[in-house]
């Protein structure tokens, strides 16, 4: 199942430099409708289309994760307490474009954001881009 890792940054503020580094691990489950385009024959003479766009949701389940900065370390159930939760569930919004160079081979892009807060009075909508290559059967 895929995993999400959202990375670290290093911000100055005034001199000051700030460490953060967010480690959540979730297991995902997308539905996405896609829109073929540019249909073609390979040499074996199967039809294949080269492009597919497609669009969707998915379900997002916090399994784990580690949050450290200069105030400490939250890790397993300190994620979830009253003073700092974050949310076991959420939905995040996809866009994906695939182009297939061969009938098998293809890489794909992918962008998804979160609509809504992950964490309760904080502001953050995380994001991610993901680049794959693909092989299909």
């Amino acid at each position: 199942f895929p995993s999400h890792d959202m990375g670290s940054q290093s911000v100055f503020i005034k001199g000051q430099p700030r460490a953060f580094i967010l480690d959540l691990n979730y297991i995902e489950v997308p539905v996405l409708v896609h829109y073929k385009d540019w249909l073609v024959k390979s040499e074996t003479g199967r039809s294949f289309h080269r492009f597919h766009f497609g669009v969707g949701a998915s379900y997002n389940r916090l399994l784990s994760g580690k949050e450290s900065s200069l105030n400490g370390t939250l890790e397993g159930d300190q994620l979830f307490s009253v003073a700092n939760p974050y949310f076991k569930n959420h939905v995040m919004l996809i866009a994906d474009i695939n182009f297939y160079f061969t009938r098998n081979w293809g890489i794909n892009l992918r962008y998804e954001r979160a609509p809504m807060n992950i964490r309760e009075n904080k502001y953050f909508n995380p994001h991610m881009i993901v680049f794959r290559v693909l092989f299909t059967f």
